[in-house]
């Protein structure tokens, strides 16, 4: 087996399903010109540096996690895997005194022939462990929080007979799509990144008309958009935890790919800084587009507020509290609005099918000249808009399948 050269690597980049058209001319704006394989729920690049890796980490905005590829082999049972499996050279990835965790993904045509994912963690786990307890005397404990080393092994059918084992190193720890703004235990219906993906797929960073998100919750759409909108780094609140506050927030800083490599980590701490400054600069500006949030509910509006000024942009995003059914228009001419309309947590389904009706006619009445972007998981309900959708585009929010419907209300 060969030795890994961290110089140069193959990754792959995660993302929601449906996202990977965003994800990809995403990477195609940070590195021009960089061939990219295609695969549901993600993207593959090979020979990535790692100051591409960096300019990735700090810029996607719709990607979940940026994997290292470590090794891949084939085979036929799970005795061949553990003989291969042990021969890999895990003591150039990590030490006896790092921790680590496995998690096993599997293909869909693996699943015929493999029905239990934990064992085969158990089994890649016992190679790793047998490996360094063989070369270094030693073995590494596992962590199943926050592990030094989250490594995932993915398994694909290569043909009748064999399957392919691809094992990769999450440089991540937490999800790239926990941007850091949230308040601790706080969960919101939205995942940042697919927030970030409706402001794309509505094309805000290419205007300056007035943003309003006339159910903006805790306000994770609204900050997305005026990021997207601003071109402000996905990446400004653990930026500022890192460079300002002492803070770790991604795993790969005590990897030791990174962590024994003074000149990765200069080039890293050199992206940082430009990145962090770049934003401040930006946010440092007088407000010139208006971005404002609507809900009825209080408690939600505080959480909103406190939100947002841990997103760093509460000069830039107003709030208010107001009745998304009679609103009347919070600016004149040209605009953008945006909902993550509500499925049943905030209230009984007996009350949707009148909200979503009165929804489309508040817009067709005090509207008129925006367009609207409506995320919603109930085709049932979108239905009693009374409106003409432009456009109908499929995105996963956590398990949950959505619909983004465009309305323009000309």
């Amino acid at each position: 087996m060969e030795s890994i050269n961290f110089e140069q690597v193959d990754i792959f980049v995660s993302c929601p399903i449906y996202l990977e058209i965003l994800l990809e001319k995403e990477i195609q704006d940070i590195l021009p010109g960089h061939a990219i394989v295609h695969a549901r729920g993600g993207v593959s690049l090979s020979q990535v540096t790692p100051r591409q890796i960096f300019l990735l980490l700090l810029g996607l905005r719709t990607a979940s996690r940026l994997f290292i590829n470590l090794f891949n082999f084939r085979f036929g049972n799970e005795s061949e895997f553990y003989q291969k499996g042990v021969e890999l050279p895990w003591e150039e990835v990590l030490l006896p005194k790092d921790t680590f965790k496995f998690s096993t993904l599997l293909a869909y045509k693996a699943k015929d022939n493999v029905k239990n994912s934990h064992f085969y963690s158990l089994l890649a786990k016992d190679t790793l462990v047998d490996r360094l307890s063989k070369v270094l005397g030693k073995r590494p404990d596992v962590a199943k929080q926050l592990p030094d080393y989250p490594l995932y092994l993915h398994i694909d059918q290569a043909n009748p007979q064999l399957m392919t084992a691809q094992f990769m190193l999450d440089i991540c720890g937490f999800p790239l799509s926990n941007r850091g703004y949230r308040l601790p235990g706080h969960e919101a219906t939205l995942r940042e990144n697919v927030a970030a993906g409706v402001a794309l797929f509505a094309q805000l960073q290419e205007k300056k008309t007035p943003v309003v998100d006339l159910t903006c919750g805790t306000g994770t759409l609204l900050i997305e958009s005026m990021w997207v909108a601003k071109n402000i780094a996905p990446s400004i609140v653990k930026l500022d935890g890192y460079l300002n506050r002492g803070k770790n927030p991604w795993a790969f800083i005590f990897q030791r790919w990174f962590s024994e490599n003074k000149k990765m980590k200069s080039q890293f701490d050199e992206l940082a800084n430009m990145f962090y400054q770049d934003s401040m600069k930006k946010l440092g500006q007088k407000p010139d587009q208006k971005f404002i949030g609507i809900d009825n509910n209080s408690d939600y509006l505080n959480l909103a507020k406190q939100t947002i000024e841990r997103a760093l942009v509460k000069n830039w995003i107003q709030i208010e509290y107001g009745d998304c059914l009679q609103m009347p228009a919070v600016f004149s001419g040209e605009g953008t609005v945006l909902s993550n309309l509500p499925y049943g947590e905030r209230m009984e389904d007996d009350h949707l099918e009148d909200f979503y009706y009165q929804f489309g006619e508040n817009l067709k009445k005090n509207f008129k000249g925006t367009s609207a972007f409506l995320l919603s998981s109930r085709a049932d309900l979108r239905k009693k808009i009374s409106l003409r959708t432009s456009a109908r585009i499929p995105l996963m929010n956590g398990d949950l399948e959505c619909r983004l419907y465009r309305y323009d209300l000309f």
